[in-house]
């Protein structure tokens, strides 16, 4: 048993895809119980996934030992990473625009979701846990004056 771990822990890619699979699978299961993670899940996931990839990457080039195969495969990386990197690009920046507060309404905790691009939409979602929140819609505002956040507290 020993054994199978010391040769696990030389792969980084196995606990990536580990990871992600089970992250897959908890937000289908989630979604199917009308439940979403909050937004730092989501950022914490994506920066855990990113830094594996590269490090897996680096850690398969630095196994390799012929020459000819380092340089295939240090392209074949390459290229991979110029798809997928907009693509992480994009879905981080499409996380920078969202901003979640847990406040307190009634003596009941709920998610306040501020959407600032454009224009400003605010919706309300039930608090679960300190991971999980609601995905209906309890109540939701609009403002066309984008950029106003009503919950972001100024230092001035």
């Amino acid at each position: 048993m020993k054994n199978i771990f010391t040769k696990l822990s030389k792969y980084i890619l196995v606990y990536v895809m580990l990871y992600f699979l089970v992250f897959i699978i908890t937000k289908n299961i989630l979604n199917a119980m009308n439940m979403d993670f909050l937004k730092w899940v989501y950022v914490t996931s994506y920066s855990i996934l990113s830094i594996g990839i590269i490090l897996s990457c680096l850690q398969i080039i630095i196994k390799v030992k012929n020459k000819i195969v380092k340089v295939i495969v240090i392209a074949v990386e390459i290229f991979l990473l110029m798809i997928w990197g907009p693509i992480w690009i994009f879905k981080i920046c499409l996380l920078h625009d969202k901003y979640e507060y847990i406040i307190n309404t009634e003596n009941k905790k709920i998610v306040a979701e501020v959407i600032n691009f454009d224009q400003t939409n605010i919706n309300y979602y039930e608090y679960i846990n300190c991971f999980v929140k609601g995905t209906e819609i309890i109540n939701s505002e609009y403002s066309p004056e984008g950029g106003s956040n009503p919950f972001e507290v100024n230092s001035d």
